[in-house]
């Protein structure tokens, strides 16, 4: 059984990428797309990922209502929906509704940037956007270790 299965996958067994929503939003284009998923790609279903330039706006009423027609086109189609959270990266932003409405309660980050350097040498790096916090230089050869704080 199991060898048909591999050579021949039903369609619960099948890939489900994400699938970016970007553009205009219709009833008949998010039929004809996820027909085309379903019958000419061979995906399962879709992990619905909206975009930035999705019009409807993510999270207003238009955008429910086509997100209503992914759901019903694709169980009309035998596939399935994962339900991805937010628009662009980083997720869990709400589309930037978050930073707007919560700016003390956004997540925040720490970036690292690494670079080796074999001296003696001048060096010079471009601090990149953002609050620097600070600077660690370590000579690796006697386990000696500078830093700075910003």
């Amino acid at each position: 059984m199991w060898q048909k299965d591999f050579k021949d996958p039903p369609l619960a067994l099948k890939t489900t990428p994400l699938w970016a929503l970007n553009g205009r939003l219709t009833r008949e284009e998010t039929a004809s797309q996820l027909k085309a998923s379903r019958d000419i790609s061979g995906f399962a279903g879709v992990a619905v990922m909206p975009i930035t330039n999705t019009d409807p706006k993510y999270l207003t009423e238009g955008y429910f209502a086509r997100y209503a027609d992914i759901l019903d086109i694709s169980k009309e189609l035998g596939m399935s929906v994962i339900l991805y959270d937010d628009v662009d990266f980083p997720t869990g932003t709400a589309g930037g509704r978050m930073k707007a409405q919560f700016p003390a309660d956004i997540a925040s980050r720490l970036d690292k940037s690494e670079s080796n350097v074999t001296g003696p040498t001048a060096w010079k790096m471009t601090l990149p956007p953002g609050i620097f916090m600070g600077a660690v230089a370590m000579n690796t050869k006697r386990s000696m270790l500078f830093s700075a704080a910003g």
